[in-house]
């Protein structure tokens, strides 16, 4: 019989850049999880159903990405890269970041 160990925590990331008639979104959202589904819904709970289909879901930081690259200022970024060194710190489970800028018209 073969045990299954418990999946890994993983940081993942998402870019966000989303527009309609009355609102533009650029985002970017890193988090630690243990599967995608987890790094979905929490984009999902912040920024809504809209911006799913438009969410870039990367696993692990990718600081060149041209949203982080304007959005994520170098002591965040790291302090991204420790966490994602140290995922396995009972810390890195509640880890998250989220920095946007909005425009409603």
């Amino acid at each position: 019989m073969r045990s299954s160990s418990p999946p890994e925590p993983r940081l993942f990331t998402a870019t966000i850049a989303f527009v309609d008639e009355n609102i533009m979104i650029q985002a970017f959202h890193a988090s630690v999880a243990t599967h995608s589904v987890q790094v979905i819904q929490r984009l999902r709970d912040r920024f809504g159903d809209d911006v799913i289909p438009v969410a870039e879901l990367r696993l692990g930081f990718h600081p060149a990405a041209p949203i982080a690259v304007s959005l994520v200022p170098a002591a965040i970024a790291d302090m991204i890269r420790l966490t994602e060194r140290n995922v396995e710190r009972a810390s890195a489970a509640s880890f998250k970041v989220d920095i946007e800028q909005r425009i409603e018209i």
